[in-house]
């Protein structure tokens, strides 16, 4: 049997460096993992497939450089948040041969109300906020970001935001704005997924949360588990949540291996 090849695909504003903590959980449990950036982009694209392209393009890439092709592992997509809207263009796309999809936490259609207006704040207002945080002294930007819960990130945060990059933070946020958020609900996800349709699509969710709230999916409830524990949306912040989210997706990209963590949205009516 292939080597599995677990690739995370991560949410906005897809910097790969945040999810080295989980991508080592994962590793841990014997997977080899690949995380790649998104595309850098200075000007909001016309549409997602670009992150699509070029995630397919990394994976091919990081193939390549260590002898291999795609026939030579079973690759398995782990999108986070808008990531697995990502995940779900390179399916329906078919820019790779994916065996299976964890969708983790995804964003697939409207959120939250609450979440719905800080994405499109941030989707029209994205360049005016960047530039009024650099405005802020050094210290009160360490506050603030401290106040958010990124007090062991801050001074990558504050780095990237004053670099050549930062504009693609602004970016992805307004394509996010103009295309994900026009849909209803996630049919789209069931109905143009063949790997869904197989069986081999499974989303992941959490409670009580704002940006991929469960009962605004019941078009896929058929293949949606919750986790059971208590962790966040921006789980890949949290030390305590990355070996939590790593055995639930264990459990669903291997159904053999039984544990508590995960259960089906079904059995709770």
């Amino acid at each position: 049997m292939a080597r599995q090849l677990i690739v995370i695909v991560p949410g906005n504003p897809g910097d790969a460096y945040y999810y080295s903590g989980f991508a080592g959980a994962l590793r841990a449990r014997g997977y080899e993992v690949a995380v790649f950036d998104h595309a850098r982009l200075t000007r909001p694209p016309s549409n997602m497939l670009v992150y699509a392209r070029h995630q397919a393009e990394q994976v091919q890439r990081y193939l390549r450089e260590s002898g291999r092709s795609t026939r030579d592992v079973e690759l398995i997509v782990v999108g986070h948040s808008v990531g697995a809207y990502v995940a779900h263009l390179i399916d329906r796309q078919g820019y790779l041969p994916v065996s299976r999809i964890v969708h983790l936490f995804p964003f697939f259609a409207r959120p939250s109300w609450r979440a719905f207006v800080s994405l499109a704040v941030w989707g029209r207002l994205g360049p005016q906020l960047l530039a009024a945080f650099r405005w802020l002294p050094r210290a009160r930007q360490e506050a603030w970001l401290k106040r958010k819960g990124m007090h062991a990130h801050h001074a990558h945060i504050i780095g990237s935001l004053y670099s050549e990059h930062a504009s693609s933070y602004t970016s992805m946020g307004s394509a996010e704005f103009s295309e994900i958020g026009r849909y209803p609900d996630a049919a789209h996800v069931w109905r143009d997924s063949r790997l869904s349709r197989q069986g081999r699509v499974a989303c992941l969710f959490i409670d009580h949360d704002a940006w991929s709230p469960a009962k605004e999916h019941p078009d896929v409830r058929s293949i949606s588990y919750r986790i059971t524990r208590l962790v966040s949306h921006t789980f890949v912040l949290d030390e305590q949540s990355w070996p939590v989210v790593a055995e639930a997706i264990q459990a669903l990209v291997n159904p053999g291996i039984e544990n508590d963590i995960v259960e089906r949205l079904e059995a709770r009516g």
